[in-house]
């Protein structure tokens, strides 16, 4: 007997044959697939929709509590007036420029001696030998 079933049925497109199982199968996890991605970019907009009114709202609110204090002019003259006392602005005078080298004259030692006399002066004969006695 030849009885025509839909799950036994067979199409033949080429050599292969493929059962109407399998194009159901990949009919519903392409809806499946296509679904899903419907709903991620619905949630996507709801999401960046509703995030910006509730930043918008919360702009609103802190806004709406702001109070704006009058300046007491009085106040603030003896206030800058103390300040300017306290830390003098002016810059204090240099002595000296650190940027340009002062003129520095050299002279030439001829010895090794005078070099050492320039920088330490000669010890008292006295005091050369209570040195000596020491080392």
């Amino acid at each position: 007997m030849d009885t025509p079933s839909h799950t036994t049925q067979r199409k033949q497109f080429g050599k292969k044959q493929t059962s109407v199982k399998t194009y159901r199968l990949l009919e519903l996890l392409s809806i499946g697939f296509f679904m899903g991605l419907i709903f991620l970019f619905g949630f996507f907009i709801y999401s960046s929709v509703f995030q910006s009114l509730e930043q918008i709202n919360a702009i609103v609110i802190l806004k709406s509590d702001l109070n704006i204090d009058t300046i007491d002019f009085t106040l603030l003259g003896e206030a800058q007036e103390d300040w300017n006392k306290k830390y003098n602005n002016e810059a204090p005078t240099l002595s000296r420029n650190p940027f340009v080298l002062p003129n520095i004259e050299t002279s030439i030692p001829t010895t090794t001696l005078s070099i050492l006399e320039q920088i330490v002066p000669p010890p008292q004969t006295e005091d050369l030998s209570a040195v000596r006695s020491e080392l």
